[in-house]
């Protein structure tokens, strides 16, 4: 059961709501977003939880934890579709960095494992609406948001298709990737990787770990060949594990 602890209306037909799991003690199982319906068309409502899709005209360091629920505001006119965009359960200072990390690490641990349950969260909220068609829901993960997509469409069958967008396999590979300016001396790099990546549950939370389970309902995944933080082969790593319909 889930209860809807805050609601608010803002401009261009946007809703912004809290939703927390009932009986469960504030600031556990919660997901904060933002939800955007349309007038009906005769093909009826489909429901898009869009879990941390990217932000247009983002700059380097932007997006991300902060600006998820935002990513409703990207689609233009619905057209008939309900489109719901999610924020990240942030806990701590998401925005420390260097040292300062350290002692913030179960902070974000606790926000990577609380995600999944999040959207589900959002799922259950939006399934009981009834401007939304239960046969046709689908959800979205960009960048860092692909691998809660891909153990979210995994584990729950209500979802119908999963897009992964800017994504890829190996999160050590991407951590690397992401750190190069940073670190330029690679062991350090490679190091610093790898240690990142066990912090974060990166093993448990790798999409290749998890892609293959949402068949036989359809994948849609997009990359571009110049990403300087998805190495192509994490990218085509992360296509090989999925099953068709691909």
């Amino acid at each position: 059961m889930v209860a809807v602890t805050d609601t608010a209306n803002a401009s261009g037909g946007y809703q912004s709501v809290t939703v927390r799991a009932r009986g469960v003690a504030p600031g556990w199982y919660y997901a904060k977003g933002v939800v955007r319906t349309a007038p009906t068309y005769n093909e009826g409502k489909l429901a898009s939880v869009r879990d941390q899709s990217v932000r247009g005209r983002t700059r380097r360091g932007e997006g991300g934890a902060t600006n998820g629920k935002e990513a409703a505001s990207l689609v233009g006119d619905p057209q008939g579709l309900l489109v719901a965009s999610l924020s990240y359960p942030v806990y701590g200072n998401d925005r420390a960095t260097g040292l300062a990390v350290i002692p913030e690490v179960p902070a974000f641990r606790r926000a990577i494992w609380d995600t999944p349950p999040a959207v589900t969260l959002a799922l259950d909220y939006l399934l009981a609406r009834p401007d939304v068609d239960t046969t046709r829901v689908e959800l979205c993960g960009a960048s860092f948001g692909v691998p809660f997509a891909a153990v979210v469409g995994a584990r729950d069958p209500r979802v119908t298709r999963v897009w992964l967008v800017q994504g890829g396999a190996d999160p050590r590979a991407m951590i690397e990737a992401g750190l190069h300016e940073e670190i330029p001396f690679a062991p350090a790099r490679a190091l610093v990787a790898s240690l990142a990546n066990v912090l974060a549950s990166g093993p448990r939370f790798d999409p290749a770990r998890w892609v293959g389970r949402i068949s036989p309902r359809p994948v849609v995944m997009i990359n571009t060949e110049q990403d300087e933080r998805i190495p192509r082969a994490s990218a085509e790593q992360l296509h090989a594990a999925a099953r068709d319909p691909k």
